[in-house]
């Protein structure tokens, strides 16, 4: 699987050819933008997509066909229009539980098993709502990168350590 901003490709290894997958206007199950920041695959196997307008994609393949579930949601922050969906990275907690880097919007939680998501912006202590990276590590916090540095984020306190040239940087 490779993203563009051409759309979305995928490699077929045993015939050496490619598959490309666009948005099309008239098909809700198609790619929802041709702008793909991040492919990401999941704990269970799943291909997920963030594109820069059309939020979060789970690509569902049904034997030789794609078809595209898409998760929008209209992202908290200072984003205006299609831009408040912008996802740049994904990271896998546990199974169905992603954290999402946004442009603008913070960091998103966003729970596939309730569909639900929740946004962490500057307002709860992020220390940019630009969002370029998400890791976590094994004490359960989240590393983000950021417009204004790099921020640890205690995923059961829900709180932000930041950390500036000042701090080392």
């Amino acid at each position: 699987w490779i993203a563009s901003k051409e759309g979305l490709s995928r490699l077929n290894r045993k015939t050496g050819e490619f598959n490309f997958y666009q948005n099309i206007p008239s098909d809700n199950t198609s790619l929802p933008s041709n702008l793909v920041r991040n492919v990401f695959c999941d704990s269970k196997g799943n291909i997920w997509v963030c594109t820069d307008a059309g939020g979060l994609t789970k690509v569902i393949r049904e034997g030789e066909k794609v078809v595209f579930r898409n998760y929008r949601h209209r992202l908290q922050g200072n984003m205006t229009g299609n831009d408040a969906t912008m996802i740049i990275s994904i990271w896998e907690e546990n199974h169905g539980t992603f954290w999402l880097g946004t442009y603008g919007a913070g960091l998103q939680k966003f729970d596939l098993n309730g569909e639900r998501f929740e946004s962490y912006t500057e307002e709860d202590g992020l220390p940019n709502n630009v969002v370029y990276g998400v890791l976590g590590d094994n004490s359960g916090n989240l590393w983000l990168s950021t417009n204004h540095g790099l921020s640890r984020f205690d995923i059961d306190k829900e709180e932000f350590q930041n950390y500036l040239a000042k701090d080392g940087l």
